[in-house]
Order: structure tokens, then C-alpha cells, then sequence
């Protein structure tokens, strides 16, 4: 019921993923913390192959601002940067079609 208040434009098949991913993770949850993970600008300077950060609106729920996804293209030109302005925290569930059409765009690119 939280997810169907909270994301009430999402595909049910979807509500189901997501509830029972809280479940799965849950049980897992107190596995990890800081120390399991390196900063993610240290991540992006061993990047060697095109890659597409997608980010979202943070005044819907998007974690990446602006200033963010501007810091990572700077730390890596391999960083392709996509916004899709209608969605939030889920992209690829809030904006199903703009998330597979900025995808298959991207992956076009890297076959040519």
C-alpha cells in the first residue's frame, strides 16, 4: 500500500518488483554500510568503456543534481549524461518509455 501511495503512476507489475525487493534487501541490509563502499568519483576514474549516468528531477525524488552529474562527465569523458526531467528516485519506472528510449539511443551509439 505505501508503494501505490507513493508512486501512484507506476505499472502494478512494477508495485510487485518493488515490494519484493524491500524484502530481499531487508534481510541483507545490516551487511552493508560506508566502509563497503569506495566514493563513487574514485569509481569513475577506472571507467574505460562509454557510460550513460541517466538522472532525474531532484525536486520529484532524484538523487543526482546537477552540479553531481556535471562533476562526474568532468571526472570521466566517458560519462554520458541524460536527463529525464518527469521522473524521480525510479527513472526507469517512472518514465518507462523516456528510460528505454535514452537506453537503446545510448547503446545504438556503442555499436557503430
Amino acid at each position: 500500500m505505501r508503494c501505490i501511495t507513493e508512486n501512484p503512476t507506476w505499472r502494478a507489475e512494477e508495485l510487485v518488483a518493488w515490494a519484493e525487493s524491500k524484502q530481499q534487501f531487508a534481510t541483507k541490509a545490516h551487511h552493508f554500510g560506508p566502509r563497503h563502499f569506495n566514493p563513487w568519483q574514485d569509481l569513475l576514474t577506472a571507467l574505460a568503456v562509454p557510460t550513460l549516468l541517466i538522472v532525474s528531477n531532484p525536486a520529484r525524488g532524484g538523487l543526482v543534481t546537477a552540479e553531481a552529474a556535471a562533476l562526474a562527465r568532468s571526472i570521466s569523458s566517458h560519462v554520458e549524461v541524460g536527463l529525464i526531467r518527469d521522473a524521480g528516485h525510479c527513472i526507469r519506472r517512472e518514465s518507462p518509455v523516456a528510460y528505454m528510449k535514452m537506453v537503446q539511443s545510448f547503446l545504438g551509439k556503442s555499436e557503430k
